[in-house]
């Protein structure tokens, strides 16, 4: 039981580094790829408290971007969740997760 509990334990912790360092990618190759004046219209998107539910979940469909900066950019980052690309990705996430522990 420890070895089936430890393979997944490794399995989880590879998808949680793959999907940090793709949306990490994406992200680099985005901002690469903007504009200043684009970067400052998202800053202004990112600073209306409309666009942030409960505080904590970034919630915008006019902004193009999967990932941004918290409120605090000190903080790290979070996903736009109304983009269907971030709602799609955490749900193979989870979909992959739940399979493999079910099959093995």
């Amino acid at each position: 039981m420890e070895a089936g509990s430890n393979r997944l334990t490794q399995i989880f912790f590879f998808l949680a580094a793959y999907t940090q360092l793709t949306y990490l990618t994406l992200w680099v190759i985005t901002n690469l790829m903007k504009s200043n004046t684009e970067k400052e219209i998202e800053g202004l998107h990112q600073k209306k408290p409309d666009n942030w539910k409960a505080g904590v979940f970034y919630s915008n469909p006019d902004d193009a971007r999967i990932i941004v900066p918290k409120r605090n950019p000190a903080l790290g980052w979070t996903l736009n969740f109304t983009d269907r690309r971030t709602i799609w990705a955490l749900l193979a996430i989870v979909v992959i997760v739940v399979a493999y522990s079910l099959l093995f």
